[in-house]
């Protein structure tokens, strides 16, 4: 790979001209023959890198981590705030979520990469009593604890996107109370389970992609 150093003002050359300094030196940059790593490059404006398919942009390589940083506008000083990877084991992508949160959420990751707005555990538990089979929903809140009679069973909602939300499953009555994760999601590697002596209760936090006793 070559190291191109940028000059510091603008000049007249036949590759990169006075003209198109500011707004086409991206452009311009591609009819290099190989692959530039350029240094000590200022560009003012708004800059675009794009690209005719799915590509990238490094920054870094270095033995020190490169960071992407972010300065605050100058009339408020020459702070910044900064992105920068630590060392790792394998690579990571994170992908965001398609739009904006509700007031008070968390950004939440399903363990794989994805991340999604949920909202975060704490405050006064929602409780529900349930004598019929029942379906828990998100909207039923973060913390939830569920007295159960009778014979039936609580199916969970899925797990993704849900990541740190806590249910409490107590069977408050003489019956069996199955608990269902979605589909063929799993609660501690089962797919369901069971409840049969009164008072005793079930704590499950969602990890994203199933559900784990606590």
């Amino acid at each position: 790979m070559a190291t191109y150093t940028a000059p510091t003002t603008r000049g007249s050359g036949d590759l990169i001209t006075a003209a198109i300094w500011n707004t086409d030196i991206v452009e311009n940059l591609k009819y290099f023959k190989d692959t530039p790593s350029i240094a000590g490059l200022t560009v003012t404006g708004a800059v675009t890198l794009a690209s005719d398919s799915a590509s990238s942009v490094t920054i870094g390589g270095g033995a020190t981590a490169s960071a992407l940083r972010l300065m605050e506008p100058s009339g408020s000083g020459t702070n910044y705030t900064e992105i920068q990877a630590q060392a790792q084991a394998a690579n990571v992508t994170y992908t965001l979520p398609a739009a904006d949160g509700t007031s008070g959420q968390l950004l939440s990751t399903n363990g794989s990469g994805s991340l999604s707005w949920a909202s975060a555990p704490g405050g006064t538990p929602t409780v529900l009593s349930k004598s019929a089979n029942y379906t828990v929903s998100t909207g039923d809140g973060s913390i939830l604890l569920i007295l159960c009679t009778n014979t039936i069973t609580i199916t969970l909602y899925a797990a993704s996107g849900n990541s740190g939300k806590v249910i409490n499953v107590k069977n408050n009555g003489t019956g069996t109370i199955t608990v269902d994760a979605n589909a063929s999601e799993t609660i501690d590697g089962a797919l369901t389970q069971t409840l049969s002596a009164q008072y005793v209760n079930l704590t499950l936090v969602c990890t994203g992609t199933g559900w784990a006793i606590l």
